[in-house]
């Protein structure tokens, strides 16, 4: 009986100790700061209250109450090149934000002189025109024109701090950036190789057992590359890393021997993978 006393009494106490902690004001939020993990260019001169100037942060909360997940979508909705990777407690009262500037790799086409700027994750971080990409001593983003038939983009609303969602574009723009990561490229690497991307619903050639070619092609990236040189990947969807380190392997080839024209094809035949050359001079 005393023993069943004392558990609804330590009971009380623990429940009476929670209310105090969760109302005391030693541990509700005061300052929150931010923890770069990658050199900062756009964002170099950003001080925290920038961060912070068009998000609803919880100060005065208690620090245990604060909605980390929500606090993390908040600041990446308000700051387009903010990519928060983790949001710590450190007490009493702060919260710190592991976060990351977010690279500029495509320029998405929207219009004629009118393009979204993306990371990898194709986040929209900007729109721009022509000059814009054409600055001085600008490593510029791969310019991306989307070919397929049942695609406008233009009628699509992204605004800025969207993530693009389209079917047969988002994943296979996100799969050409791990596949060229995975074949041993930065993404500094990868804009120094390639100016554009274009996405066909059918590619420009094949050669079939008997030297022929047909346009049968589905799905294809072509990538246009600073040399001269164009790396097409047929159906895009399958192997996709495969097919862009075979491709690269068969450029390097052609770069050896100082050719500047022509197009890589590379594509699956019934038995393995194949990478073929075509100078169209």
């Amino acid at each position: 009986m005393k023993s069943k006393k004392l558990a609804i009494l330590i009971s009380i106490l623990l429940v009476i100790a929670v209310v105090v902690v969760l109302t005391s004001t030693i541990f509700t939020l005061q300052t929150v700061s931010f923890n770069f993990l990658n050199q900062r260019n756009v964002l170099k001169d950003y001080e925290t209250s920038d961060y912070l100037k068009d998000v609803d942060v919880p100060f005065g909360d208690s620090i245990f109450l604060v909605n980390k997940e929500k606090l993390s979508a908040k600041l990446e909705k308000e700051n387009a090149y903010l990519e928060v990777v983790s949001v710590e407690t450190t007490f009493p009262n702060n919260i710190v934000v592991h976060a990351g500037e977010r690279e500029e790799v495509y320029a998405i086409k929207v219009s004629d002189n009118n393009y979204a700027i993306t990371d990898k994750s194709l986040k929209i971080l900007r729109f721009c025109d022509d000059a814009y990409l054409d600055r001085d001593g600008y490593l510029r983003p791969i310019v991306v024109d989307i070919g397929y038939e049942d695609v406008d983009i233009s009628s699509m609303g992204y605004e800025l701090c969207d993530f693009i969602q389209i079917d047969h574009v988002t994943d296979i723009l996100q799969g050409v950036v791990m596949s060229f990561l995975q074949s041993g490229y930065s993404i500094t690497s990868l804009k120094g190789f390639a100016t554009d991307i274009v996405l066909r619903e059918k590619g420009s050639f094949v050669a079939d057992n008997n030297g022929e070619y047909n346009l049968s092609f589905v799905k294809t990236v072509e990538l246009q590359t600073k040399y001269g040189i164009k790396l097409s990947i047929n159906n895009a969807y399958v192997d996709l890393a495969q097919k862009v380190a075979l491709g690269l392997k068969a450029y390097e080839a052609e770069h050896d021997k100082h050719n500047t024209t022509g197009e890589i094809m590379v594509y699956s035949n019934e038995t393995k993978l194949v990478a073929i050359y075509r100078n169209n001079a």
